[in-house]
């Protein structure tokens, strides 16, 4: 499965990643943190990317300890797992984009085969 030029909604990679528009803001749609780009469709920095890969598929059921409407900062995306979550589907991550071993694997051994044909290619010149 190629990562280039994916067939998903928004372009992108299988994971939804995406390189940054010129003149978008970086920072994170769910807690406001600095955001590297995109991930799942929507632009997110490392924590709430981590947090999304891990949750999305689980049949945990968060429950909000509070009145299910947190308020997700920097400070604050730590203490409700349901709200926080709630809020990556709301701004609209995908977990149809969230990678599977096999996918992980063909893609690891892709780039490995790239690697090596590029490793030939230099080594003719």
């Amino acid at each position: 499965m190629g990562t280039e030029n994916s067939d998903k909604p928004g372009g992108g990679s299988v994971d939804g990643t995406m390189a940054p528009m010129a003149g978008v803001s970086k920072i994170c749609s769910v807690c406001g943190d600095k955001a590297l780009g995109y991930n799942f469709n929507a632009m997110t920095c490392e924590s709430c990317k981590a947090f999304f890969r891990r949750n999305a598929l689980s049949t945990k059921g968060f429950t909000c300890p509070f009145s299910e409407s947190c308020e997700i900062t920097v400070v604050t995306r730590r203490f409700c797992q349901k709200c926080r979550l709630d809020k990556c589907f709301g701004i609209g991550m995908k977990k149809e984009y969230i990678m599977s071993e096999e996918d992980k694997a063909l893609k690891r051994k892709k780039i490995e085969q790239n690697r090596a044909r590029k490793r030939m290619l230099n080594a003719d010149r």
